[in-house]
């Protein structure tokens, strides 16, 4: 139990110390799943006796470019926390991968008495040669994310000058296919409609409206119900009069939108 006085001479009233989980996952981790994690987390809270809270999950979330409090699940489980808390999870990068972090959120946890149980090790985090563990351990997480976010981006630059499929990147006008791009012949068309609408004299949300009106989407969706923007438009209008390339090129790299009717050249 633990107590908490409000004020002076108003009596202590205690409640339960209280046993959380925490379950991430990144993109490129689904062999370490959320069912595995929280399995074992699971497992662990049961047997320990005490009043077990929710287990906070995060999925697609890196935990070095997004601290633990910035993440969705992350930001719940940190204002949940009371002193005398426990938070169980299967491995330390689960939590964090980034240096500062790590260091900010375990001095803070630290001071206010909430404890760390790793199933990985078998054992609390809390004596001397297990804070040094974890600061080692949250040294070589970081560079690790670091090294492989470098590599990622010098393979991703070299498909993109190539003209190969990268990341989750789509030209307009093409679609992936067996690691290609391919035409795709349904957003060509409707490119054209965008450019003779805007060189009729439409604007922008004009035509953004017609097409959601028309109910016209993407052909891949990424986020959201898949309807074209504002800058969407634009970006089509100067795919479409650029011969739809596959490697952006200056034409395409819209800054602003105007309202006013085009001229001949890309707007």
């Amino acid at each position: 139990m633990r107590g908490f006085r409000d004020r002076p001479g108003v009596p202590v009233v205690e409640f339960p110390i209280v046993i959380y989980g925490y379950v991430r996952v990144s993109t490129d981790e689904q062999s370490d799943s959320v069912d595995a994690q929280t399995a074992r987390i699971t497992e662990y809270m049961q047997s320990c006796g005490l009043p077990c809270g929710p287990i906070y999950t995060d999925e697609d979330i890196s935990a070095y470019r997004i601290w633990l409090r910035d993440r969705p699940q992350g930001r719940l489980l940190c204002d949940v926390l009371q002193p005398g808390d426990t938070v169980v999870i299967t491995a330390q990068d689960r939590l964090f991968r980034s240096l500062a972090d790590s260091a900010i959120q375990y001095e803070r946890w630290k001071n206010t008495g909430i404890r760390m149980y790793d199933l990985s090790k078998g054992r609390y985090i809390d004596s001397v040669d297990d804070e040094t563990m974890f600061q080692l351990l949250a040294v070589i997480a970081n560079d690790f994310s670091r090294r492989a976010g470098y590599r990622i981006r010098t393979i991703n630059e070299h498909k993109r000058r190539a003209g190969l499929p990268w990341a989750n990147c789509r030209p307009l006008g093409w679609m992936r296919k067996d690691g290609a791009y391919v035409p795709c012949d349904s957003e060509r068309a409707f490119a054209a409609t965008v450019v003779a609408d805007r060189d009729s004299g439409m604007t922008w949300r004009a035509i953004a409206l017609a097409a959601l009106h028309a109910r016209v989407k993407k052909p891949v969706r990424i986020r959201g119900e898949g309807h074209y923007s504002v800058s969407d438009m634009v970006r089509l209008y100067c795919a479409a009069r650029a011969g739809f390339p596959k490697t952006p090129r200056d034409a395409l790299r819209v800054s602003a939108i105007s309202e006013t009717p085009p001229s001949p050249a890309c707007p």
